[in-house]
């Protein structure tokens, strides 16, 4: 059974403005939700590791690499103060 766009449980597509754009990456609430349970210390730390599991379900070119990283931390730090 095909459950398309329409699973449930696929990571949902959540935009954010990335450079002067706005992207759509797919499952960054999951994300960050998770490296927020690693209680990682070093803004460094929790950048890149909510850079190296965004590019598990989404293309980044790698020289955007750091772009990406400040915007999925910016979303991190939005999101840890809803919770």
């Amino acid at each position: 059974m095909d459950m398309g766009c329409c699973d449930p449980k696929a990571p949902r597509v959540v935009r954010i403005k990335v450079g002067d754009g706005e992207v759509g990456l797919r499952g960054i609430d999951m994300i960050a939700k998770t490296v927020r349970g690693l209680n990682l210390e070093r803004d460094e730390d929790i950048k890149q590791e909510l850079l190296s599991r965004a590019k598990l379900f989404n293309y980044i070119p790698d020289p955007a690499n750091e772009k990406y990283a400040n915007a999925l931390y910016q979303y991190y730090l939005t999101e840890k103060e809803r919770v």
